[in-house]
């Protein structure tokens, strides 16, 4: 791991803690039971005839992994399936998704693939007028089980830290999860960032964006993940803010960083502060690639 992505990674194994250190460590998702996720649409299927909506229970897969299967099964372009969000792969998930209607696409009412503990089933099949967009849900249900908690932890003390999490809340971080298995986007984004070409395909480079973004996101009030090229550590408010935008700017070579980085300044400037990102000055259509031209000659 190069010194940029080793920096950020301690960064994010540091973050700051609202209400001072766990009260006992625990094995997360030795099972797959051990980690329900329920999602919820916020609407049901509206009746109509060119889509099928569908109600999936996945154990062991990726979102991605179901959504290519049901496209290889119906022999459409894996784009034609719709899903609202990704989901865990160690865990068990039930989520929908939707595929376009067509003459074999009835056969997928019952449809089971794999093995309970790695495949999908569906449990519902419903008739629908518009393919599931991503973000297109109410929310997410979990039901999460911890083993092997050490020390333990007497049901007063939990209960107290819980009423506390109730109602002061939690820094809303996101986790190592979006960072890839050994926090390998990590390193995707300092090469990226360094001028090597982006990933390959639209998923791949999907990923590397979302990094990058909760990378900014997870910018606390003591620190950033800055590059190399900038002053890094922790550092006040103002200090922090111009850093940022050296950073950004020194960054702004890529279309592609222009892009997560505007869509960083537009969504969490609460968390670095307002017009941290400032310097880049672009728009989104700044960030678009022009287009070949194709005429004939």
């Amino acid at each position: 791991m190069n010194a940029d992505a080793a920096a950020w990674r301690a960064t994010l194994e540091s973050l700051p803690r609202a209400h001072g250190p766990p009260l006992a460590q625990a094995l997360l998702k030795a099972n797959l039971e051990d980690f329900l996720v329920e999602e919820t649409l916020g609407f049901g299927p509206d009746g109509g005839r060119a889509h099928w909506l569908l109600r999936v229970e996945k154990a062991g897969l990726d979102t991605l992994e179901v959504a290519r299967s049901l496209a290889r099964r119906l022999r459409i372009p894996v784009s034609d399936v719709g899903f609202a969000g990704l989901k865990d792969r160690r865990a068990l998930a039930r989520q929908w998704f939707t595929v376009p209607a067509a003459p074999n696409s009835d056969a997928l009412a019952s449809y089971t693939e794999g093995s309970p503990e790695q495949g999908f089933r569906v449990l519902e099949a419903c008739a629908h007028s518009r393919k599931l967009r991503r973000g297109a849900l109410l929310g997410n249900r979990f039901q999460i089980r911890l083993r092997a908690v050490t020390p333990p932890v007497d049901s007063g003390t939990l209960k107290q830290r819980l009423n506390l999490l109730a109602t002061a809340g939690a820094p809303n971080y996101f986790g190592p999860q979006r960072f890839g298995r050994g926090y390998s986007n990590l390193e995707r984004i300092a090469s990226w960032l360094g001028g090597a070409r982006p990933a390959y395909g639209r998923e791949a480079r999907a990923f590397v964006w979302s990094s990058a973004r909760a990378l900014i996101f997870n910018a606390g009030p003591g620190s950033f993940p800055a590059s190399s090229s900038t002053s890094t550590g922790r550092a006040p408010s103002s200090a922090r803010r111009r850093s940022t935008r050296n950073w950004s700017t020194a960054c702004a070579g890529s279309t592609c960083t222009r892009r997560v980085l505007w869509r960083a300044a537009r969504d969490r400037d609460a968390v670095l502060g307002p017009g941290a990102l400032r310097g880049l000055r672009v728009r989104p259509g700044s960030a678009r690639r022009p287009r070949p031209n194709r005429s004939r000659r």
